[in-house]
């Protein structure tokens, strides 16, 4: 338990958040937000996420991150807690939480099936708190 805190409050000072994301704009076109983060991966705090952005009428409205290794979707859950305070759980299938990032200007979703094992499913998005989309979250 005291290794979970421990990764917990470590993921928590370096869980991505940011008005945008990265160095990425909401409403980029794909061509510009690939430029601005050419990456297919961004690692932070010892995790490394597959990246994955969405886009809308052309321009760019959600950004996911999926952690390459899994067994850390319990810990990631419990930064967002600690970063965000406690998450507003959505009624949807499966377990998602929905945090609003005020100082960022983001919406982040945390959707988990709740398992902290090598087959375990979690995944982060972000999207803009200022203009929000009819973002689709059922594909977290």
């Amino acid at each position: 338990m005291r290794k979970l805190i421990s990764a917990a409050i470590a993921l928590a000072s370096c869980t991505p958040a940011y008005a945008d994301w990265q160095t990425t704009k909401w409403g980029m076109t794909e061509e510009e937000a690939t430029a601005a983060f050419p990456g297919s991966t961004y690692t932070t705090g010892g995790v490394t996420y597959d990246v994955k952005m969405e886009y809308k009428d052309g321009g760019l409205v959600s950004v996911t991150l999926l952690p390459q290794d899994r067994t850390q979707c319990g810990p990631l859950k419990l930064a967002l807690d600690l970063r965000y305070g406690r998450g507003e759980l959505m009624p949807v299938s499966g377990l998602m939480w929905a945090y609003t990032d005020f100082k960022g200007r983001n919406i982040v979703f945390f959707n988990t099936d709740g398992r902290s094992d090598p087959r375990a499913f979690c995944g982060i998005m972000y999207t803009s708190l200022d203009h929000p989309q009819k973002t689709d979250v059922s594909g977290l």
